[in-house]
């Protein structure tokens, strides 16, 4: 396992607060690097808001690389590792008395690479990219994820809804549910049967399911995944 991060804040800060051994990799754009081993990027978010959030998300384009990495291309997700991530982060904030909302991603920007990556990031202005505490929170956060065996309850395929998958972050906070990767409502239009047999190969674990949600998807994207769904053998579940 590598822990990457650009020599600035927030990662600096967040690699930094760590006092585990990792393998460290400094880069100077998290967009374009090559690695062996499976990655733990530490990274500032950016919002046109600026509203203070700690995101959990795997990076690939499931449809245009309009910010690096390869068009029509998921990494490999780690479900196991980002559900850790999300479950650890509530339970420091609520440790350290410290608020700040803890939000999956959905799939987005690059790098492209061959071995598993999941993107911490601490968004999403200079102010609180420069906040130690929240830096040392996820630096304390970061030891025990990668040391820990919890698992989940359940893993799907997650599809639908805004960028923030406000659905499947209630599911994973009431159930326990993880994902091997998250593919919001602006990308369904585009997306191709093959990126979506990849968002169910390209994991470490098995889906057991497609959860769709309902509410954030249109008829013809409810129609086209169940379809599908149908031909790869996978069960489709409104949500």
């Amino acid at each position: 396992m590598i822990l990457a991060y650009m020599d600035k804040a927030p990662g600096k800060y967040i690699v930094e607060a760590t006092e585990k051994e990792h393998k460290k990799l400094l880069v100077e754009n998290v967009l374009d690097f090559e690695s062996s081993e499976e990655v733990v990027v530490a990274s500032p978010h950016k919002s046109k808001e600026g509203k203070a959030a700690i995101t959990v998300h795997y990076p690939g384009n499931p449809t245009r690389a309009d910010y690096g990495g390869k068009e029509m291309t998921l990494n490999v997700s780690n479900p196991f590792l980002s559900y850790r991530l999300y479950v650890e982060t509530i339970e420091a904030l609520e440790e350290d008395g410290i608020e700040i909302e803890i939000t999956y991603e959905a799939d987005h920007h690059g790098p492209t690479i061959e071995k598993p990556i999941v993107f911490y990031e601490l968004g999403s202005n200079e102010e609180q990219w420069n906040n130690r505490a929240y830096c040392s929170l996820m630096g304390k956060v970061l030891d025990k994820a990668l040391e820990s065996n919890e698992t989940p309850s359940s893993i799907f395929l997650a599809v639908g809804g805004n960028h923030y998958a406000n659905k499947f972050n209630k599911l994973t906070r009431k159930k326990g549910f993880a994902y091997t990767h998250i593919l919001a409502k602006y990308s369904l239009d585009e997306l191709t049967r093959e990126v979506f047999g990849q968002a169910l190969q390209r994991s470490l674990a098995v889906a057991e399911a497609v959860l769709i949600d309902k509410k954030g998807t249109t008829k013809e994207q409810k129609e086209k995944i169940k379809s599908w769904c149908d031909d790869l053998n996978i069960s489709a579940e409104l949500i």
